[in-house]
């Protein structure tokens, strides 16, 4: 027998997955949820709060050199990506099976042609106790491939898993956690089954995870909040340099791209909170 708050969970979660699926907006969605989380963890936002001050010193020694980040970014994109059938979905629902002795034949996959979020291109939603929704979609800041459907199914495993305890608590994700376990079935599937270049690529995307760590030591640094960073006189910073130097490495100008990405991308948060919870703590 399901708890009341957790069936108000999943109805909140399926309505919010449906709209998303049909191209509708989700904001009211978003906040029922959100609210149905509450009912369950009544103190999740401190639990959030406590989540991201953690992160924030385990991320503040993290120095990427100028040559790691070339070699990095170095691989290219077309290189990396390859078309997602349904074969290639059941590759990855068998191998997250046999990694974590679980059944995910109630996970269903879905290729989006309405985008449904930026900078996003695959997602993976609950919306039951097994029975849970992969979304990918095209976006040009990232790649389709089979280890994105792995790392999707990763989290439907980890969904799986902690739904099967009747502990409504473990209904609500830690999100660092949730995607570890996550990362770990994409890696493990490129490690056995990936190319160098493709292990190389995976990682790339940890390059804005590292923009978004090093605008976060420069604000704590200097005491200012992220919205009162000046971008331009921030770029001088040692905090920046590799980054920097990793595109002039490559005849681009890094500075200009680097500027463009914190104006357009980072300094959309609010805060610097916001931008660790969902950028640097996944």
């Amino acid at each position: 027998m399901h708890s009341l708050k957790r069936e108000k969970l999943y109805e909140a979660q399926l309505n919010q997955a449906t709209a998303l699926r049909n191209g509708s907006h989700t904001q009211q969605l978003d906040n029922e949820v959100h609210l149905a989380e509450l009912a369950i963890v009544p103190d999740r936002n401190e639990k959030l709060i406590e989540e991201i001050s953690v992160v924030a010193e385990m991320v503040k020694p993290l120095k990427l050199s100028a040559d790691f980040i070339t070699l990095i970014t170095s691989a290219l994109a077309y290189n990396l990506g390859n078309t997602l059938t349904d074969a290639e979905f059941e590759t990855s629902r068998r191998m997250v099976e046999g990694l974590f002795k679980v059944n995910l034949r109630d996970v269903k996959w879905f290729p989006l042609d309405i985008k449904s979020r930026d900078y996003v291109e695959g997602t993976c939603h609950p919306v039951g106790d097994s029975a849970h929704f992969i979304y990918t979609q095209h976006d040009k800041h990232g790649i389709l491939s089979t280890d994105l459907l792995v790392h999707e199914m990763g989290h439907a495993a980890d969904y799986t898993l902690s739904r099967l305890v009747n502990d409504d608590t473990l209904l609500i994700r830690h999100i660092s956690l949730a995607e570890t376990l996550a990362f770990y079935c994409q890696y493990k599937y490129l490690s056995e089954y990936g190319s160098q270049i493709l292990r190389r690529g995976s990682i790339g995307a940890f390059i804005y995870t590292y923009l978004c760590i090093a605008t976060m030591r420069y604000c704590l640094k200097n005491s200012i909040s992220l919205q009162e960073m000046d971008v331009d006189i921030a770029l001088d910073d040692v905090e920046f340099e590799s980054l920097i130097k990793s595109y002039e490495s490559r005849d681009l100008d890094g500075r200009d791209f680097l500027s463009r990405t914190l104006k357009d991308r980072v300094k959309s948060y609010e805060d610097i909170q916001l931008m660790i919870y969902y950028e640097i703590s996944p």
